[in-house]
């Protein structure tokens, strides 16, 4: 798989996470933020849904130096220069235990990656059927009057909207939108248009070339892409509407800043207020419109009659927050590389040469595999290949790796490797007692590796595990 479910999963709790972080940020602070800045924040978390897909082979990228994870010496003498507890090592270190791999749930993530796609795909039909019905629609409209289009030529002046964009006139939508990305076009209901003062055609210009200007159309083919993706998760869906909701604020913030008066504020009110009475919900989330639902309009309309333009505190206090957030989402990628390498299997290089080799005779029933390398022929001879290729938590294998770099170092010898036992008590007996090479490597001695590790330094580790690629 290029992206691992499990990734999915766990980048749909950060997603969810940063939500909730963003709302709770946008109710604290209110009105002392831009209705610009409340719709803007959101970019954030665009940014995390487009990483949970980011594929599994460029996730390592992003790993957190989790190099001595399984040394607690190594780990812990370069923080305490050179010391540690060994009963804090010893709580992560217990090799003697059963390794601390995941579960197979391989059936139920089948099951799950099967559910995911259907309902994704599913929802990539319907919204094909809107774009279709779009360019039905537009096919059966007809052009606007010259009074409309002399009118929206003034409006796109005063917006400093440069796009090509058709004016429409259709009987098959209930309020002004528009769509479209290279070529615009500007619908109007046919059944109200003649009954609308020139003020009220200006308002609805305004609006629907404040979507223009914002490249919305744009916007809404990602909120599109996101429900798709995410349309599993019922919390993501409350936030995209509140989306759509701030985009529609943020426009009517934008096209309140051209009016100088409040009396002409509230006019602008009114003639949303106007088609709200007459609108029709259609779900046709291909297009910006002017209208949307009754909790959308009185936010506007609150929104609108409480005005105010933005200011420098707004914006450092902005700042301030989105920086926040972006320290937040800086998290995400290594929380989701740690868990793609948890879950993921391991795919051989092709240039690796691989025989399977029958170790049965050897080893019985006990489960498990074997990799031998044979550096001379470069060819791996490999007992067991799907366990192999299971990646599961590394354990006590750092040990063979400790005793090498110590035995290479002169630390200990064949014949030296005698280590005093410093009188903790440990919860296995055995390990309560002096120790050569010998007996730690039977008895996985955890103690034992970790003083050599002091003895070589966290530098020298680093250096050598590095070189070997461990």
């Amino acid at each position: 798989m290029i992206v691992a479910f499990s990734q999915v999963l766990v980048g749909n709790l950060f997603c969810t996470a940063l939500a909730g972080i963003i709302v709770l940020l946008k109710k604290l602070l209110g009105n002392r933020l831009s209705l610009r800045f409340h719709y803007r924040i959101w970019i954030p978390l665009f940014v995390s849904m487009a990483m949970v897909f980011v594929p599994v082979s460029r996730l390592h990228l992003f790993q957190y130096n989790a190099l001595f994870a399984q040394s607690g010496l190594a780990q812990q003498a370069q923080a305490a220069g050179g010391t540690m507890d060994v009963a804090e090592g010893y709580r992560w270190t217990n090799d003697i235990a059963e390794a601390v791999t995941l579960a197979d749930h391989s059936g139920w993530m089948h099951m799950l990656q099967i559910v995911w796609c259907g309902g994704a795909l599913l929802l990539f039909l319907i919204y094909c059927g809107q774009a279709f019905r779009l360019k039905q629609i537009r096919r059966a409209a007809r052009a606007a009057s010259d009074r409309e289009t002399r009118l929206l030529h003034t409006c796109k002046e005063t917006c400093g909207v440069r796009q090509t964009v058709l004016l429409l006139q259709s009987d098959a939508i209930h309020a002004p939108c528009c769509f479209g990305v290279r070529t615009c076009c500007l619908f109007l209901p046919i059944a109200a248009i003649h009954q609308l003062t020139e003020q009220e055609l200006t308002h609805i210009f305004l609006h629907e070339l404040m979507h223009i200007r914002h490249k919305d159309a744009v916007t809404n083919y990602i909120l599109c892409l996101a429900q798709i993706l995410y349309w599993c998760n019922p919390f993501l869906w409350v936030i995209l509407a509140q989306i759509r909701r701030d985009r529609e604020a943020y426009c009517d913030w934008d096209v309140l800043r051209l009016y100088a008066g409040q009396e002409e504020r509230l006019c602008y009110g009114s003639t949303l207020l106007r088609f709200a009475r007459l609108y029709q919900r259609r779900h046709l989330y291909a297009a910006n419109d002017l209208c949307g639902g009754k909790s959308q309009m009185r936010y506007r309309i609150e929104q609108i009659a409480s005005f105010h333009p933005a200011n420098r505190k707004m914006a450092v206090r902005g700042g301030g927050i989105l920086l926040l957030i972006c320290m937040l989402l800086a998290m995400q990628l290594p929380v989701t590389a740690a868990v793609a390498a948890d879950t993921q299997l391991y795919t051989p290089e092709p240039s690796m040469h691989i025989t399977a080799v029958d170790y049965h005779d050897i080893f019985g029933d006990n489960t498990g595999s074997v990799v031998i390398y044979n550096e001379q022929a470069d060819q791996y001879m490999v007992y067991h290949l799907e366990q192999a290729q299971q990646r599961i938590a590394p354990c006590s294998t750092f040990k063979i790796f400790s005793a090498l770099h110590a035995l290479e170092q002169g630390i200990i010898t064949p014949e030296q490797s005698m280590l005093p036992w410093d009188g903790t008590q440990y919860a296995y007996p055995e390990w309560n007692e002096n120790q050569d090479l010998y007996s730690a490597m039977q008895l996985s001695v955890n103690w034992y590796f970790e003083q050599l590790d002091t003895a070589s330094g966290a530098d020298e580790l680093a250096a050598f595990y590095q070189k070997i690629g461990y």
